[in-house]
C-alpha cells in the first residue's frame, strides 16, 4: 500500500482525489494493523468480553453525541 501511495504521488495521471483516497486507505490499514498488534497481547477472556461489548463501547468514547449509534444501520 505504501508503494501505491508513493507511485500515485509521482504519477501525474492519478487524480488528486484518487491519491487522497490511497493515503486514507494506507492510514486506515496502518491503524488497524497497530490495533491488531495490541489485541494480540490482551488475554483471551478479556478479548472475548471486549468483543461482546460491541457497539456499546462506542457510547463510552468522548465526543459521542449519538448514544444509539449503530441502531439505525440495522433497521435500514
Amino acid at each position: 500500500m505504501r508503494a501505491f501511495v508513493v507511485d500515485a504521488a509521482d504519477d501525474p495521471t492519478i487524480s488528486p482525489v484518487a491519491s487522497k483516497r490511497l493515503k486514507e486507505m494506507l492510514a486506515f490499514t496502518e491503524l488497524v494493523d497497530r490495533w491488531y498488534t495490541q489485541m494480540l497481547t490482551v488475554p483471551r477472556p478479556r478479548l472475548i468480553a471486549l468483543i461482546k461489548l460491541g457497539e456499546k463501547i462506542v457510547s463510552l468514547l468522548p465526543g459521542n453525541r449519538n448514544r444509539g449509534i449503530g441502531k439505525s444501520c440495522r433497521s435500514a
